[in-house]
């Protein structure tokens, strides 16, 4: 991912210019803030349609999701607002596993919300961590993890196994959709981490690859797990504020796509990631008091507060490793630069007996572009190291 230019910010015109927004500091935060709401709100909103409507059909909700998203990305490219990678069948087979992983990781999640609370499915998606520990030794080879990053990864296991024996309305095909949704999410991220690499993508042409693959894949599933019965035999496609809300889904998860790559461009990756952490604190807060609430003993309340703790502390492990990390390459970019100057300086030193000019750095730098650096005039030597224009007494001016 390179970093950004700001273009990104101005494709909410109308919102920066009525904000004001000039400052990186307030686009960063209101970019994070804008993630972390979308994020926490389509938990809310999914929740709500599968549970308080019964619609249990989860690739038609991404089917519709995709087409609106890919229908975004092409008018924006269009108008020449973002810029894209143009689709191809090799991009396209490149990224098909990791398009197969995130509707796998869409359609297990909103199975998962059928039957568990807000705070329990938050505990089950903190998992991927866990999965990502061993799936990545496998698939990256070399996945490296620090004691506390794996101390934080266990923390957040003991809490959702705790919080699993303490859940007093446990479902168990509800569960086994929450840990296949992690899974195949924590396989997606391992896969795109390394296409990326591979195929020099940025996380806009990521999104839209996968979301042109993710049509056809969608439908095909739609005729396998025969969502068509199931979308002729609901009888709440006219109720009260049903297609409000599944307009609201549909769309928001465009939004949400949009949010990301927006908080991943004017921020960075590592913030996205914290500003999921702080929406899953949140959402975990507020599911306590929403939707029936949460039906759990001591044993289930301490699970959810582990489990909570451990996923603060893997963000805040991973962000100090980032900043060293950051430092380090900084560091290692000034030594090289440095040397490199030093290396052209010597070169102009050298050449200076053409030119007659020496350059001398006052304050023992090498920065052209400091203010101590002045030109000083050289008078060449001769051979027999007297100055050029001085007069040699065992020799004629004409010699």
């Amino acid at each position: 991912m390179t970093e950004s230019s700001g273009n990104e910010w101005h494709v909410l015109p109308a919102l920066s210019s009525l904000l004001g927004l000039h400052s990186d500091v307030v686009r960063s935060l209101l970019a994070t803030g804008f993630y972390a709401f979308m994020s926490g709100a389509m938990a809310f909103m999914n929740k709500n349609l599968v549970s308080n409507y019964n619609f249990n059909c989860p690739m038609f909700i991404l089917l519709i999701q995709f087409l609106i998203l890919v229908f975004c990305f092409e008018v924006l490219k269009t108008c020449k607002v973002i810029s894209l990678s143009n689709y191809s069948m090799k991009l396209g087979s490149s990224l098909l596993l990791p398009s197969v992983c995130y509707i796998a990781s869409s359609s297990f999640a909103l199975l998962c919300l059928n039957g568990l609370n807000i705070p329990m499915y938050n505990v089950l998606k903190r998992l991927c961590p866990l999965f990502n520990v061993f799936l990545g030794y496998f698939l990256l080879h070399k996945y490296h993890i620090s004691a506390k990053v794996f101390a934080s990864v266990l923390l957040i296991t003991l809490g959702s196994i705790l919080a699993g024996y303490g859940d007093l309305s446990f479902q168990l095909d509800a569960y086994a959709y929450g840990i296949l949704s992690s899974i195949a999410q924590s396989i997606y991220l391992l896969m795109v981490q390394k296409s990326s690499k591979e195929d020099n993508l940025s996380v806009l042409d990521i999104s839209y690859i996968t979301a042109v693959n993710a049509f056809p894949l969608c439908l095909s599933a739609i005729f396998i797990f025969d969502e068509f019965s199931k979308l002729r035999d609901f009888h709440g496609w006219f109720l009260e504020g049903f297609l409000f809300h599944f307009s609201l889904v549909t769309v928001s998860g465009t939004v949400l796509v949009y949010s990301q790559f927006l908080c991943t461009a004017v921020t960075s990756a590592l913030t996205t990631s914290l500003g999921a952490t702080m929406k899953s604190v949140l959402t975990t807060i507020i599911g306590f008091f929403t939707f029936g609430g949460v039906h759990v003993n001591g044993t289930g309340f301490a699970g959810i507060i582990l489990n909570t703790l451990g996923g603060v502390l893997y963000t805040f492990f991973k962000y100090i490793e980032s900043q060293k990390k950051s430092t380090s390459n900084i560091s290692t970019s000034s030594k090289l630069a440095s040397n490199t100057r030093n290396e052209n300086v010597g070169v102009r030193k050298e050449s200076t007996g053409l030119s007659g000019y020496v350059e001398v750095d006052l304050d023992g730098h090498s920065n052209d572009d400091s203010p101590a650096l002045r030109r000083y005039p050289q008078v060449p030597m001769s051979h027999s190291g007297s100055r050029s224009g001085e007069r040699d007494p065992g020799k004629s001016s004409e010699s």
